[in-house]
């Protein structure tokens, strides 16, 4: 895999089972988003990974919300 952290939409499917979280908002991703991506709000990330409470330490709170958008080790894209 190229070390470039850009990759465009039509060589997506052969990169393997992954989730794309797509941090545009709402407008552009309904407009224009990639196969199975996931929009993840990044305000919210960013708020909580710099909160004491839900700060990375904290993996109950990131289990979740990974869970949420529809992360999983196995690759799995079942919708919840």
């Amino acid at each position: 895999m190229p070390s470039d952290p850009f990759v465009d939409v039509g060589d997506l499917s052969s990169l393997g089972p992954l989730r794309y979280l797509d941090v545009r908002d709402q407008v552009a991703f309904d407009a224009a988003r990639a196969p199975g991506a996931v929009r993840v709000r990044l305000d919210e990330w960013d708020a909580a990974a710099k909160a004491a409470d839900t700060g990375f330490a904290t993996t109950a709170y990131w289990d979740n919300n990974a869970e949420r958008a529809r992360i999983r080790p196995d690759g799995d894209r079942r919708r919840l």
